[in-house]
């Protein structure tokens, strides 16, 4: 009878699940269920690639590609309470969402990233660039100051409108090579991969650790997920069109019982 979060990895879009004893976490009481789970996945991704992955300290400034999203929304809320700055790419019509929390937008139709990233660095270049686009990471890394650090952690464009695009993948596959190629240099720009479900599987207890240390921050009102969406089991179509899209900013999130608020 006890209210559990975990990582699903697949099968979590259903009334019931299996999943790793030694990844559940219990949920407060005074939290709502949508709201825990913008923590037990997103906000997971962002508080880890920034503590973890990274070492960013105050006054760094770092690249997030696609900052309008879900994980971005919770990075940028990380960020400002490290005293870090965010350059993040999106579209003009997020511009408000993303500078309330605190990041400073780059029109990735109209700007030039790598140039807009320079300017705004005094031509230093960003400390850490988090990518997870993938056809992007070229441009990440060519954003970075000499000696930074690109965390590469998703592949969104593998997919196209929901469908696997072999051409695209290859390209994608291209880019993340070049840039782990960098790695050989001595001296030269570090990448590296961040994978939620791998990090979990080998430190269970960090994983354990990190949402529970999360889900205390929302309960003192410290974290503010924002949900764009509430859907029913039968609207995850419309979910996953709203993700290829231009959706509103923010976390969708399943409902599997009907009627459950943030």
């Amino acid at each position: 009878g006890e209210r559990v979060a975990a990582l699903a990895i697949v099968s979590g879009w259903a009334e019931y699940a299996n999943v790793r004893a030694d990844w559940v976490v219990s949920v407060p009481p005074t939290l709502a269920p949508t709201s825990a789970s913008c923590v037990a996945l997103d906000y997971v991704v962002a508080y880890q690639m920034l503590t973890r992955s990274t070492q960013a300290q105050r006054g760094d400034t770092v690249l997030f590609q696609g900052v309008g999203g879900g994980v971005g929304t919770a990075f940028l809320q990380f960020a400002r309470r490290l005293g870090v700055r965010v350059l993040g790419t999106d579209r003009e019509p997020k511009r408000a969402h993303i500078e309330a929390q605190g990041g400073i937008l780059i029109d990735f139709e109209h700007e030039d990233v790598v140039q807009r990233c320079r300017e705004l660095t005094d031509g230093r270049g960003v400390d850490y660039a988090f990518d997870g686009i993938g056809a992007t990471a070229r441009a990440s890394l060519r954003a970075l100051r000499p000696g930074g650090q690109l965390v590469w952690f998703g592949m969104i464009t593998f997919l196209s409108r929901g469908a696997r695009d072999l051409r695209t993948s290859a390209r994608t596959v291209a880019h993340v090579a070049l840039a782990f190629a960098e790695n050989l240099r001595p001296g030269g720009k570090r990448t590296s991969l961040y994978s939620i479900q791998k990090l979990a599987r080998s430190h269970p207890d960090w994983y354990r650790k990190d949402v529970a240390a999360l889900f205390a921050m929302l309960a003192e009102g410290e974290l503010t997920p924002q949900v764009a969406a509430v859907l029913s089991l039968d609207e995850v179509p419309a979910a996953l069109a709203n993700l290829a899209g231009n959706g509103r900013p923010g976390k969708q999130v399943i409902a599997v019982v009907p009627g459950e608020q943030r």
